[in-house]
């Protein structure tokens, strides 16, 4: 079995196989035709009221009854003249009278091509006029060989409309005292007659309004389709987790405000998994805060005790008691770092309270008990921003938690510690100043871990700045710069 040959892949053709069968199920063979039937009865509807109208109209305008009195006063004033000219002349003569008569009545008024006007139905052989003497002389107008229904009721004189299959006759006739008749025949067409005839370049107006049926129908149904698609790749998107993706369709119809919703769908749950994170978040710190304060907290307590107890021991050696001193101030220190630690875990997030509220309850921790008092300037834009840009609230908070921090260890005589946020239009600038002894070597205290950090969370700003400065009336200034665009 290993050595039969294995069936040969074709990526390509895979591909335009579920691209045709996906195309066969899609939802234009759904639509197409019922847009196509919708656009051509509405064409053939709007034609046939329109044609029914006119061939009303048609049948008023060309009963004998009305184009008898006409007949007979062209009769009367052209019959001396017809009866001498020769033939030739005769059928001209004829012709302006039938042009006189009939052309008015025969005006088609629903704009199409014209099928029933007069110079139309001459063409065709469905218009005539017949002069005839008693001696059996006269003669014909009529451009086009005469129908058989029209020939056999000229050739009778009949006055009346005559139905048939594909539309009607209307024949006058007249006399003239000097024994002369006159008989105009036209031939109208039906509405059905009209819409299948051939007219322009040999097209039927049936075949013209299925073509442009079809076209209509094209078109709507690819535009539709086109913001079918738009929603299907948006709504991919969302499947594979890009929940910023949006449809921005900005029409008004119903499928418009169907993909608005899908939108605000997306909005509302985009928000809601940030909620979520905020509250696993939260419930994080707090497992974390209540761990640290039942074991690491509770241990460095108890080595605290030990430690006491050590020195205790040991009084009378002098290397040992350094040592313990030593030992017991490391456990101090670490047991103060601990309790920092637990507080800013368990403490409420920006989110949760907002950054003023936040800032103002942490830089008091830190400070409580000290010499130093905070004082905290925000203007209103910045805070604005810094509530729809909560990863740069989180930055700025960590930045000045680890600012005062240094104020309260390294800042000798310091009284007071000031924080300050000010806009100016996209340039945002964070400022935390004491008014302690200032810095004395400014390049060895940027070595440290503290300021290597904030450098760090302002440089993960955008367009972001640190500095380290000593301030123009004394004090340390740590000055954070950065940029937003609303």
């Amino acid at each position: 079995m290993s050595d039969l040959p294995h069936p040969r892949h074709r990526p390509w053709t895979d591909g335009a196989l579920a691209a045709l069968l996906q195309w066969r199920h899609s939802l234009f063979w759904t639509i197409a035709p019922a847009m196509f039937l919708t656009s051509c009865l509405t064409w053939l509807t709007l034609d046939s009221i329109a044609t029914m109208s006119e061939d009303g109209r048609l049948r008023d305008a060309l009963a004998p009854a009305r184009l008898q009195p006409a007949l007979r006063q062209a009769l009367q004033t052209s019959a001396p003249l017809l009866t001498t000219l020769p033939q030739a002349l005769c059928t001209d003569m004829l012709e302006l009278l039938a042009e006189r008569v009939l052309a008015t009545p025969m005006a088609d008024r629903t704009g199409d091509i014209n099928s029933n006007g007069f110079v139309r139905a001459a063409q065709e052989g469905r218009l005539a006029v017949s002069l005839r003497a008693q001696d059996g002389g006269g003669c014909r107008f009529g451009p086009g060989p005469l129908n058989n229904p029209l020939q056999q009721q000229i050739s009778a004189a009949a006055n009346g409309i005559v139905e048939l299959p594909d539309g009607w006759l209307s024949v006058t006739t007249v006399a003239a005292p000097n024994g002369m008749t006159l008989t105009a025949g036209v031939h109208i067409l039906s509405p059905w007659a009209k819409i299948t005839r051939p007219r322009l370049f040999g097209i039927s107006l049936a075949s013209f309004i299925l073509c442009i049926s079809l076209v209509v129908a094209l078109v709507l149904l690819m535009l539709l389709i086109r913001r079918i698609e738009r929603a299907n790749r948006a709504a991919d998107a969302w499947t594979h987790g890009h929940l910023e993706k949006r449809i921005n369709d900005q029409g008004k119809d119903e499928l418009s405000r169907l993909t608005q919703k899908f939108d605000l769908m997306a909005d509302a749950t985009v928000g809601l998994i940030k909620v979520k994170q905020a509250l696993a978040a939260a419930e994080e710190r707090n497992r974390l805060a209540r761990d640290l304060h039942d074991t690491a907290k509770q241990r460095a307590f108890a080595l605290n005790l030990q430690l006491t107890a050590l020195r205790e021991m040991h009084q009378g050696d002098a290397s040992s008691a350094r040592l313990a001193d030593a030992a017991l101030s490391l456990t101090y220190q670490l047991q103060q770092d601990l309790t920092g630690i637990v507080r800013r875990l368990a403490a409420p997030t920006i989110a949760e309270s907002g950054f003023r509220t936040v800032l103002t309850e942490g830089v008091e921790a830190l400070l409580a008990g000290s010499r130093i008092t905070p004082s905290i300037t925000l203007s209103s834009e910045f805070e604005a921003a810094l509530s729809a840009a909560p990863e740069v609230s989180q930055q700025l908070f960590m930045i000045a938690m680890e600012a005062v921090a240094n104020v309260l260890k390294h800042a000798q005589a310091c009284t007071n510690c000031r924080l300050e946020g000010m806009q100016d239009g996209d340039l945002y600038t964070w400022r935390i100043a004491d008014n302690g002894a200032g810095l004395a070597n400014a390049s060895s205290v940027t070595k440290g871990m503290g300021i290597a950090n904030m450098k760090l969370r302002a440089a993960s700003l955008p367009d972001g700045d640190f500095a380290l400065l000593n301030g123009d009336d004394g004090g340390a200034v740590i000055l954070v710069t950065f940029r937003m665009m609303l």
